[in-house]
């Protein structure tokens, strides 16, 4: 299962695990082995696992099989890192267009292997960014970035130079309906240019401010 961790990474954290002293003589039988010492030592050390699974294989064989972890967006103040599922930042890398891209506030620099975005936020995220996309809301050549600014705000920017704010605590769908009717009735793209942000957080009205 392994693509980027290479497999003698692998090998060489569980053999570190797997010697015991039996009698004052080293050994390493899969009889002693404890496979759940080196799968935690795994996950532990690689940060780039989601999961590991060992199997003993009489007589002679430990069977390791591993699943790396998948990017689901992006976090970028100074550098990019990969985010998985959970919000736990895991490799450094190059931004892609298939993920959303989620704005550091702070002077705080984090690191891989630290959750950097709560997990409630993230699916706001993704869950925000997926709806945007399927109900084609904006033009193809225009990009969004996300930056979460409390539990109660997240902003959209739009590379068009505006914002939407829109928030995990209420339901996303209905926040993206007001958006869309805002696009759709209100806002032809020539008023786009002097807007400042759509608020969709609030009850049943999306509220406007031009520049």
């Amino acid at each position: 299962g392994n693509v980027e961790v290479s497999e003698n990474t692998i090998k060489n954290v569980a053999l570190h695990n797997l010697w015991r002293d039996l009698l004052l003589f080293p050994t390493a039988s899969i009889l002693l082995t404890d496979t759940r010492e080196i799968r935690d030592t795994l996950l532990g050390t690689l940060i780039e696992l989601d999961t590991v699974s060992i199997q003993r294989k009489f007589p002679s064989i430990l069977v390791i099989s591993v699943q790396e972890k998948k990017t689901v967006a992006f976090w970028c103040k100074d550098r990019c890192l990969a985010l998985d599922k959970e919000g736990v930042a895991f490799k450094e890398t190059q931004v892609s267009p298939d993920f959303p891209v989620i704005t550091s506030l702070g002077e705080v620099q984090e690191n891989p292997g630290e959750t950097v975005v709560v997990r409630g936020a993230l699916s706001a995220v993704l869950g925000f960014s997926k709806e945007m996309k399927r109900r084609s809301l904006l033009e193809d050549e225009v990009s969004v970035q996300f930056r979460i600014v409390s539990e109660n705000q997240i902003d959209a920017l739009v590379s068009e130079g505006w914002s939407i704010y829109f928030t995990q605590t209420q339901d996303l769908s209905w926040q993206i309906t007001k958006l869309q009717t805002v696009l759709e009735n209100k806002l032809p793209l020539e008023k786009r240019k002097k807007l400042e942000y759509i608020d969709v957080r609030f009850g049943d009205q999306a509220y406007i401010k031009y520049r």
